[in-house]
């Protein structure tokens, strides 16, 4: 990234345009050979695989990740989650919310977009001072380019899992950034999680809507001929030939994440999940009422039936296909 640029001219020099358009094509040529350029042979030595961290004994505790302020309630505050995150631009259109959680003893993060241009690096650093002045004070950072950003602003960070951890080696990594949480990958079996060497805490996704892509453009824009009218509708779904429906949001910046069909759901499989090591279970909501959340959050913890319905295990049972 270019953050200056000086030009020392004297009066009344010229150059022509042909001169101009020259210098610039010896610049990229001359960039273009560097890299080109072979680079110098490695040095191969043995693999230290370092320290081994034990697992944990205790069970994780609870984590949850709201998509929007009217899924937080008096309720769901009164179950003690360990961290409860909201997008920062849902904390900054309503502080409420993170008040009402940090009133009832509830620790509250921010969460950063999955896409986040420089053009629209203000309004986030205005949605994070908002934050801070909230008394908020973890982030769940999610790509590379945005630990400067959190870190800039003096939150604790923690890895989403668009910083996915498939290896000890990159916990290692993320701890020499300074991260006291990572997210394990959601393509990960619990068994390899549990052999994951744990140098800092470590958070796996056990309830959710996972991922599967996002856009860059608004796919309903066009179709409901305005930004305002598509975000405001309520039935957003690609519907597939097998008429799976795959629930279609909205994301900062006017861009649109789709998400699976079916819920991830492991809350009668907690004896698996539980056996990880791992320091929190996130559950992550997106499409649910706050009526779903409280009653997912209670199945969690014990205190109401599991109810497996159309639901998908992920990965954490078999291997990536």
């Amino acid at each position: 990234r270019c953050t200056q640029v000086r030009a020392l001219v004297e009066p009344d020099l010229s150059v022509p345009v042909a001169a101009l358009n020259a210098l610039r094509r010896q610049v990229l040529e001359e960039l273009t050979r560097q890299r080109g350029a072979a680079p110098a042979a490695p040095q191969v030595g043995p693999f230290h695989p370092g320290v081994r961290y034990e697992n944990r004994k205790e069970p994780p505790v609870l984590t949850q990740s709201l998509r929007s302020a009217g899924q937080l309630t008096q309720e769901l505050c009164g179950l003690k989650p360990a961290l409860l995150c909201l997008p920062a631009e849902e904390l900054a259109a309503h502080p409420e919310a993170a008040e009402t959680a940090l009133a009832a003893g509830v620790r509250v993060g921010v969460t950063l977009p999955r896409i986040c241009w420089d053009r629209e690096r203000e309004e986030l650093d205005r949605q994070l001072e908002t934050a801070r002045s909230l008394g908020i004070t973890d982030a769940l950072v999610g790509t590379l380019d945005l630990i400067a950003p959190a870190r800039n602003h003096g939150f604790a960070l923690r890895g989403d899992f668009g910083l996915p951890v498939f290896n000890s080696q990159s916990i290692k990594e993320l701890k020499r950034m300074g991260f006291v949480s990572a997210t394990a990958s959601f393509e990960l079996k619990l068994a390899q999680i549990r052999d994951l060497s744990k140098l800092i805490d470590l958070e796996l996704l056990v309830y959710g809507r996972l991922p599967l892509m996002i856009t860059e453009n608004c796919i309903l824009k066009n179709r409901d001929g305005g930004c305002k009218r598509s975000c405001e509708g309520k039935d957003r779904l690609l519907v597939d030939r097998k008429g799976e429906r795959f629930p279609v949001l909205r994301a900062p910046g006017c861009r649109s994440e789709i998400f699976n069909a079916k819920r991830l759901y492991l809350a009668d499989k907690a004896a698996d999940y539980r056996r990880v090591g791992a320091w929190a279970a996130r559950l992550s909501f997106t499409t649910e009422s706050a009526q779903e959340c409280l009653h997912i959050a209670r199945q969690y913890l014990g205190q109401e039936r599991p109810a497996p319905d159309d639901i998908t295990r992920g990965l954490y049972y078999r291997d990536v296909e």
